[in-house]
């Protein structure tokens, strides 16, 4: 997201840094909706196949998405649980 002009300095240098989140409109869950829409048909088949997801709003110098992809097994991986994008029990 774009560093607004009026943000306090302490605040600017983090988001200079690429460690400031962003947690202002929009809502990250309609983000991600909508780049799963708009990568259906295209990097896949269709979104219902998509299992695990992670994203995290943040301010940026240069604003822009990166999306990574990865293909992943039906088997759930310590990995996968260890780094937070699954919740254990």
């Amino acid at each position: 997201m774009p560093i607004p002009k009026s943000m306090p300095k302490k605040e600017r240098v983090l988001a200079e840094q690429g460690n400031f989140k962003h947690v202002k409109k929009p809502d990250v869950d309609n983000l991600i909706k909508l780049y799963l829409d708009v990568l259906s048909g295209l990097a896949f088949e269709d979104d219902n196949c998509v299992s695990l997801g992670y994203a995290i709003k943040a301010y940026s110098v240069i604003p822009r998405t990166d999306i990574y992809i990865e293909e992943t097994q039906p088997i759930i991986t310590i990995n996968e649980t260890l780094d937070g994008t699954w919740p254990t029990q």
